[in-house]
């Protein structure tokens, strides 16, 4: 989780746009046995995808190691305004 946390506020940070202070908000849900992180920041949610880098790019593996480590990961626009990036973790907890 921590990783998955990092690189979607790093994300955030570098992507995220606009004209007025802003701040980027990490929230988190216990769902039955599963952990849902969002990450909220104020870019746009078409600007979000998933890369397929080259192996010397330097850039582009924060959404590709979410999706493979994530149950699930979902973006789209944020209540806030702006972007939600969120992830699933499974089994976060015991039953």
């Amino acid at each position: 989780c921590t990783l998955m946390i990092s690189e979607l506020v790093t994300n955030a940070i570098c992507y995220g746009r606009s004209d007025e202070e802003w701040l980027v908000r990490v929230e988190w849900f216990r769902e039955g046995t599963s952990l849902r992180v969002e990450v909220h920041n104020p870019g746009f949610p078409a600007n979000v995808r998933l890369r397929r880098p080259d192996a010397d790019d330097a850039h582009g593996r924060g959404l590709l190691l979410v999706d493979s480590i994530a149950e699930s990961w979902h973006s789209g626009p944020s209540r806030f305004g702006g972007t939600v990036v969120s992830f699933v973790m499974a089994d976060a907890w015991p039953s």
